[in-house]
């Protein structure tokens, strides 16, 4: 049991805030397969879950924004969609004699 798990599990929102920003890992388990948001739900810590969960949303999607998605992978989306289009018109114009 790691110490997120038991400041999740008994609600200690600062304590979880804390350890979250010092690199805690979220996806760490207990002897019986439970993860720090398992204990705040257990015990009905209902801001800690939210916390957590805000928390893993970002690790798996750092974009903060729509703005940055925007500015950042559209353009680069956009292109590869124009190098798929460019190389498919390039063999069809060399299958012409």
């Amino acid at each position: 049991m790691t110490a997120l798990m038991v400041a999740a599990g008994r609600g200690f929102f600062g304590t979880v805030e804390q350890l979250l920003n010092m690199g805690a890992n979220v996806s760490a388990v207990s002897s019986n397969d439970w993860t720090a948001l398992d204990w705040a739900r257990k015990f009905e810590q209902h801001d800690v879950v939210e916390l957590l969960e805000t928390h893993m949303y970002a690790l798996m999607c750092p974009y903060e924004s729509l703005a940055v998605f925007i500015i950042c992978i559209l353009p680069w989306m956009a292109a590869l969609a124009c190098s798929k289009v460019l190389t498919q018109q390039a063999l069809l114009w060399s299958s012409f004699p």
